[in-house]
């Protein structure tokens, strides 16, 4: 098109279309990151003196914030520094105020502000639908690129993820199969795997989560959605500063078990002289408020195996009324106990 710039203008290599600075002069980069930097951190602190409610942060930072920046994750890499530095922003825009230096970076991800608000994450879960939907579109016979991104192969590493010559995804949560889920459902599995990772790479827990086990966080959820006072978010965040304001106060108090000095998680999960004491759990589970239960077993992603009655009906049907058959179906086919139709 270089010779007919007469008629459409110079050949450019970086463009802005709708807002998004455009670069196509080197491989590895498709955005300024630099420039994005500066608009992330300065939306994050519009977010925070418009917005009120903390739902309302949470809709603005998917809106206006992560949409600049996931869509680049299958082409461009940014340092490490960068990223936790849109974290804090994106963190600070949300609590209305700078992080608790207590915190639980799983709880408050997980939580508070939910996966899809951690930048870390959105770029992690595009990156990895940009390889899904090439598979898919593979499997159908469509032309894709010959090799995956170049981030889909670490990321899957970081996941636990593998992909068998057969094509199946096998993950934490179970078993994909290219054209077999919608996007949602992948993304849904994406983020339930990044945020067992998240887990394992929190300080605040003393052990790494066992691949059979779920943490259940419907308690802290209420919490959050309950709103009310700051200490209450704080709480559910694994950043309760009651024992340190009591300490400072020298405040004594003597448990009605006759524990001296009773601590939150003596009195929350240890007291025998309650009525019903709280089920014996561990360490991890009575500190965070976050108790561990079984993850549901997952069938094999299996090819699927037609019932024999249900074809015969579909084809009786058709020679009586002579109109093709009409099969609604919602998906749940696919998690039936026997996995057959």
């Amino acid at each position: 098109m270089a010779q007919f710039h007469v008629v459409l203008g110079p050949v450019k290599t970086e463009f802005k279309l709708l807002g998004i600075q455009y670069l196509f002069g080197s491989l590895s980069t498709c955005v300024n990151a630099d420039s994005l930097h500066k608009k992330i951190v300065e939306r994050c602190r519009k977010i925070r003196i418009a917005a009120k409610t903390m739902r309302m942060r949470k809709l603005l930072v998917d809106m206006v914030v992560l949409s600049s920046i996931k869509w680049t994750g299958p082409w461009q890499s940014y340092n490490k520094c960068m990223l936790n530095d849109w974290c804090i922003a994106i963190e600070t825009a949300i609590w209305d105020s700078p992080p608790c230096p207590g915190r639980s970076p799983y709880l408050f991800w997980s939580v508070a502000a939910r996966l899809s608000c951690n930048p870390i994450a959105a770029l992690d879960v595009e990156t990895l639908q940009q390889e899904w939907r090439r598979q898919c579109s593979r499997n159908a016979g469509l032309p894709v690129p010959d090799r995956p991104s170049r981030h889909a192969d670490a990321i899957l590493k970081q996941l636990d993820w593998q992909i068998s010559e057969s094509g199946v995804w096998v993950t934490p949560c179970g078993q994909l199969r290219a054209g077999w889920v919608s996007d949602s459902t992948f993304r849904k599995f994406a983020r339930l795997s990044w945020a067992r990772v998240c887990y394992n790479q929190d300080r605040k827990f003393s052990t790494l989560l066992q691949k059979d086990h779920e943490p259940y966080l419907g308690f802290l959820y209420n919490v959050v959605l309950e709103g009310g006072p700051a200490y209450k978010t704080r709480n559910a965040m694994a950043a309760a500063t009651d024992a340190r304001v009591l300490a400072r106060k020298q405040v004594e108090e003597t448990c009605d078990c006759g524990e001296p000095c009773p601590d939150r998680t003596h009195l929350t999960c240890s007291c025998q002289a309650c009525v019903q004491p709280p089920p014996s759990r561990s360490v991890d589970e009575n500190r965070m408020l976050v108790p561990l239960v079984v993850f549901p077993a997952h069938p094999p992603c299996t090819e699927l195996t037609p019932n024999p009655k249900l074809v015969e009906f579909l084809k009786l049907s058709f020679e009586k009324s002579g109109q093709p058959p009409i099969l609604g179906v919602d998906g749940s086919c696919l998690v039936s106990p026997k996995n057959i139709l």
